[in-house]
């Protein structure tokens, strides 16, 4: 998810929806006609309207994408699979602020989506989500609040819904991790809160707390899906040994509560966490330790477990390219009402070709299996995305660029591995910052 501006990239971390049109796609329904031609009319007309506004240290503009693609198994499945055109319009706004105490970033964003071509294509579907991050700093603490708030109508357990990254990454960690679980229409309700504070003691220590809460639910019944409440804290000091190391320990505790179920959850755990700075410009940190859940639902069939949680991250950055790497194992809670064990690695990286051009590359990998319960073969579920992008800037707030995915599926015990592949063109509208990005 780059653009050609590092300012920008920086400030994607939220999920990234797109739709624009192609010559010779078969029986187009008027309502995909019309998305197509009112996404054109609205990017020649509305372009002089198109600018950002700075007042009072605020920066306020307006967003905009489009793109179309194809995708050879629409439903991930390993057999009889189908093939159809995806194309997705968004439209948003962004309003930051910043100074040098204090950051604010307010964003929101509505989209619609249309398939066509299958016989069986999925019905049309929407989103919304309201994002917002701010950051307080005085001379020795630092106070953060991020929040998510997502509302999607769709068909397609989207697979660009499995995010695990940080809270202050402006992501929700984590939202779901349900591949191809359903089929049906469904209209989805995520929702995520994480308010945190650090608190320098001295020149080496520091200590800090954090909670982050995730709720997920649905508008209506659906078979196997339920709601849930997710609330994790944790307490942490840093003791800095010189100026590169840093080593800490970390205590944590969670509560797992599905609406309508007994199979609720507590969670605690111990770790102890290193970090290592190699350059101003790459850098380390490294967490591991050992978790307890137990049952508190009085289900027959969830036991206590015991288990490793931890992660590793690296990044490095030059002039014109940038990279990073991170391994994990976490509990994360589905929307069947059950927390999973999720083992995952991420790779990413992008570099800029010149003044106009940037690829990128985005590699992704995991495992998830249940918590405390006889999991069946087919709940333990594998799954892998490559996803490389180019990107070409036609002005300083205007690019196009072509994705491709390739995905892959397979379920232990399963009916086979399931694949697919997607192609995406597109234009996107993004302008340019005047101070950092978050």
């Amino acid at each position: 998810m780059s653009s050609l501006c590092p300012e920008r990239y920086a400030s994607e971390s939220f999920v990234q929806v797109s739709a624009s049109a192609a010559i010779g796609i078969p029986r187009w329904r008027p309502g995909v006609t019309k998305l197509v031609m009112s996404t054109a009319i609205a990017a020649l007309i509305g372009t002089p309207a198109l600018a950002p506004s700075h007042a009072a240290n605020w920066f306020v503009a307006p967003e905009f994408e489009a793109r179309l693609g194809f995708d050879d198994n629409i439903r991930l499945r390993e057999r009889n699979t189908e093939d159809t055109w995806r194309g997705t319009a968004s439209v948003g706004a962004v309003a930051e602020q910043y100074s040098e105490s204090r950051q604010l970033r307010i964003r929101g964003v509505a989209g619609y989506s249309v398939y066509e071509g299958a016989s069986d294509a999925p019905d049309d579907g929407d989103f919304q989500q309201l994002q917002g991050q701010s950051t307080f700093r005085t001379d020795r603490t630092t106070w953060r609040l991020n929040g998510d708030a997502f509302r999607e109508k769709d068909v397609i357990e989207r697979l660009e819904r499995i995010d695990l990254t940080d809270p202050d990454e402006g992501i929700d960690p984590g939202s779901d991790i349900d591949v191809r679980e359903r089929e049906e229409t469904l209209t989805r309700y995520r929702v995520f809160l994480s308010p945190s504070v650090d608190h320098q003691i001295s020149a080496r220590q520091s200590v800090g707390a954090s909670y982050v809460g995730r709720y997920i639910g649905f508008d209506s019944d659906v078979p196997e899906g339920r709601e849930s409440l997710n609330h994790e804290a944790e307490v942490r000091t840093d003791y800095a040994v010189s100026e590169r190391t840093t080593v800490g320990t970390a205590l944590y505790g969670a509560m797992f509560r599905p609406r309508g179920s007994d199979r609720a959850l507590n969670t605690y755990g111990l770790s102890l966490t290193y970090g290592y700075t190699f350059t101003q410009r790459s850098g380390m940190s490294m967490s591991g330790g050992v978790r307890r859940s137990e049952p508190t639902g009085g289900a027959d069939d969830i036991d206590s477990s015991t288990g490793f949680i931890g992660d590793l991250r690296m990044f490095t950055r030059g002039e014109d390219w940038r990279g990073a790497l991170r391994l994990e194992r976490r509990l994360l809670p589905s929307g069947r009402g059950v927390l999973r064990e999720t083992d995952q690695v991420i790779v990413t990286g992008s570099r800029e070709f010149g003044p106009r051009w940037e690829g990128g590359l985005r590699l992704r990998a995991f495992k998830t299996r249940n918590v405390g319960q006889g999991t069946s073969p087919g709940e333990t579920r594998y799954y892998a995305s490559a996803q490389p992008r180019i990107s070409y800037l036609l002005s300083e707030t205007w690019s196009v660029f072509g994705e491709y995915e390739f995905r892959t599926l397979r379920r232990v015990e399963g009916d086979g591995q399931a694949r697919g592949n997607v192609v995406f063109l597109g234009i996107q509208y993004a302008p340019q910052r005047s101070h950092p990005a978050f």
